[in-house]
């Protein structure tokens, strides 16, 4: 219970909660977000090999709807993994936190984002609770997305 509480207090306490964006500048960028995006591509440490193997990663999507991340395994959506998330567009990096809900626990995951036009890029630390500062930092993995279309 001290976990559960601890990552409801970081939730409603974090960083990106200190220096609000405006809600124009929200708004538009939830907007870029919005869609299905498969991932090509997956990274650890800088590794040139993909990481699982490309046909895992065909099998999973997320749709995002709002401020909400679906998983989507082999065409099923999956109801039991509820994530929600907020964004800090103003940062640079711009900023994600995603609340993780499966099986009871909740789980706080910070990750760095780029996005451009169909193409979604997401670094996080191997401690997901660790924000990442760059892209190319030691220990960061990368998930290279794709917009799918329709």
């Amino acid at each position: 219970m001290r976990c559960l509480s601890a990552v409801l207090i970081l939730w409603s306490s974090a960083g990106l909660a200190e220096d609000k964006p405006s809600d124009d500048l929200m708004k538009k960028e939830l907007a870029k977000l919005q869609g299905t995006w498969q991932a090509v591509v997956q990274k650890k440490n800088g590794s040139k090999v993909p990481i699982p193997p490309p046909e895992l990663l065909a099998l999973s999507q997320d749709r995002i709807e709002g401020n909400r991340k679906i998983v989507i395994f082999e065409g099923v959506e999956l109801k039991e993994v509820k994530k929600t998330f907020r964004i800090d567009p103003t940062k640079e990096p711009k900023q994600m936190e995603t609340l993780v809900e499966y099986r009871g626990k909740k789980e706080l995951q910070r990750h760095i984002y780029k996005i451009d036009g169909d193409t979604l890029v997401i670094a996080s630390c191997e401690d997901d609770t660790i924000l990442p500062k760059s892209f190319d930092q030691d220990g960061v993995s990368i998930a290279i997305m794709k917009r799918v279309k329709k």
